[in-house]
C-alpha cells in the first residue's frame, strides 16, 4: 500500500501559528478564510490523489492531512468523486497557464509567422502531456471512467475543446482546409497519443513538434510562413 505523503500549505501554516488547526474547527469559516480553506483542501487532495491514486486516497485521509473536520470537508464535497473532479478541473486550469502565456506573446509579437506560433503552442502542449501530475491524474481518470463516465468525460472534453479551438483559430486565419480536423490532429499527436502510450506501457515518448507541424500543415495545405 502506498504511503500518504505529508503536505503543507499557506493556509495550514498560517492557521497553525494561531492554533486554529490543532483540532478540527467547527462551524463555518469566515468570509475571508473561505477561499483560502477551499484552496487548501484542493491542494491537499491534489497531492494525495497524485501520490496515492484515486482508490487509495480516502476522504478521511484528506481531512486528516488537511487538518480539518470531516464535516468541513463533506459540507464542500459530499462525495469523493466531486472532490476529484474539482482537483482535475483546477489542474486543467493551471496547465493552461503556459498556453495563456504563449497567447500573450502572440499579442505582443504580431510579426510571428504560423510556424513560430504553432511551435510555441506545441511545446506548451507537450509540457502539459509529460507533466507527472497530469499523467497521474489521467491514470486515475482512466481507472474511474466506468464509474463516473459523464463527470470525467465533461472534464476531458472541456480541456480538449479549449486547446483545439485555439489551434483551429490559428489555422483558419492562415486559410487552412479542414481547420477543425487539423487542430484536433495537432493536439492528439502532441498530447493525447503520448499520454495514452505511457498509460499503456510506461514509456514516455516526447513528440517531435516540428514533424507534427509539417504533417498538419501539409494536410491542411497551408504555408507556415504566413
Amino acid at each position: 500500500m502506498k504511503q500518504t505523503v505529508s503536505t503543507g500549505s499557506t493556509f495550514a501554516d498560517s492557521a497553525a501559528t494561531t492554533g486554529e488547526l490543532r483540532k478540527p474547527r467547527r462551524g463555518r469559516p469566515s468570509q475571508a478564510d473561505a477561499p483560502r480553506l477551499e484552496q487548501h483542501l484542493l491542494d491537499i487532495a491534489h497531492r494525495l490523489f497524485v501520490a496515492n491514486g484515486y482508490d487509495v486516497t480516502t476522504m478521511d485521509s484528506i481531512a486528516v492531512e488537511a487538518r480539518v473536520s470531516k464535516r468541513t470537508l463533506y459540507l464542500r464535497y459530499p462525495r469523493k468523486e466531486l472532490l476529484f473532479a474539482a482537483v482535475v478541473a483546477e489542474h486543467t486550469v493551471r496547465s493552461f497557464e503556459a498556453v495563456q502565456a504563449v497567447l500573450e506573446q502572440f499579442e505582443s509579437n504580431p510579426e510571428l509567422d504560423l510556424r513560430a506560433r504553432l511551435k510555441m503552442l506545441g511545446h506548451a502542449f507537450v509540457e502539459q502531456a509529460v507533466n507527472p501530475d497530469t499523467l497521474s491524474l489521467d491514470r486515475s481518470m482512466a481507472t474511474t471512467a466506468q464509474r463516473f463516465p459523464d463527470l470525467l468525460d465533461s472534464l476531458h472534453r472541456a480541456g480538449y475543446e479549449r486547446a483545439t479551438s485555439i489551434v483551429q483559430a490559428l489555422l483558419s486565419e492562415a486559410g487552412a482546409m479542414e481547420s477543425e480536423i487539423s487542430a484536433q490532429a495537432f493536439y492528439s499527436l502532441l498530447v493525447l497519443a503520448p499520454i495514452r502510450e505511457r498509460l499503456r506501457d510506461g514509456k514516455q515518448q516526447v513528440p517531435d513538434v516540428d514533424r507534427v507541424i509539417d504533417f498538419i500543415t501539409a494536410g491542411a495545405r497551408i504555408s507556415t510562413t504566413c
